[in-house]
């Protein structure tokens, strides 16, 4: 009995314990008003993680007509928090190629025995929906997890049909409305 206790105690940690996330938030246009409930759904998510800079550490890209890095990776929680609290400010285009080649450049200053999450917060169709697919499937092939949220009020069933070929795995797709995001975000299972 104790052969088999110690046994259980010896198996591999799950692989949550030692991963690399960036969140992805979309400010384009179509955003304008209601930001906060993207940044709070982050801001909650990054609240539920235990960070450290040898286990989760995360990092923060928000796009528009152009995609900006406001935290690298890093497991210092108080750091994503803060690139998460300002500035968040919605522009027109929806520059989505830009923020996932920021991001394939984070991820390749990663740990390479990390896991790799990208989780995408969207409403709607990019401004290149081919070339953000064809860099989504890249992003997967090479280990990469490519999670979705797509949140909207009104029905985009082509921005809907995208963020779910989007993913790296069907399980890997939730939709939201803007009210529920915080939820929908506490409830993301990226211990893969």
């Amino acid at each position: 009995m104790k052969a088999l206790l110690l046994s259980i105690l010896l198996l591999p940690q799950p692989s949550c314990v030692k991963m690399e996330i960036i969140l992805v938030g979309d400010m384009s246009g179509s955003v304008q008003g209601k930001e906060s409930f993207i940044t709070s759904a982050f801001v909650s998510f990054v609240s539920k993680m235990s960070m450290s800079e040898d286990g989760i550490r995360m990092g923060v890209i928000s796009f528009n007509s152009s995609a900006t890095l406001r935290s690298s990776l890093t497991g210092k929680k108080e750091d994503v928090v803060a690139a998460l609290s300002g500035g968040w400010v919605a522009g027109h285009e929806t520059n989505l190629n830009e923020a996932l080649y920021l991001a394939v450049d984070e991820f390749s200053k990663s740990r390479p025995d990390a896991t790799k999450i990208l989780i995408l917060i969207s409403d709607g169709l990019p401004d290149s929906p081919a070339e953000s697919l064809l860099i989504s499937q890249q992003m997967a092939a090479f280990g990469i997890n490519v999670f979705g949220v797509f949140v909207s009020t009104w029905n985009d069933e082509k921005g809907e049909a995208f963020l779910q070929r989007f993913v790296s795995n069907p399980a890997f797709y939730v939709r939201s409305d803007y009210e529920g995001l915080v939820e929908q975000l506490k409830k993301l299972d990226v211990c893969l």
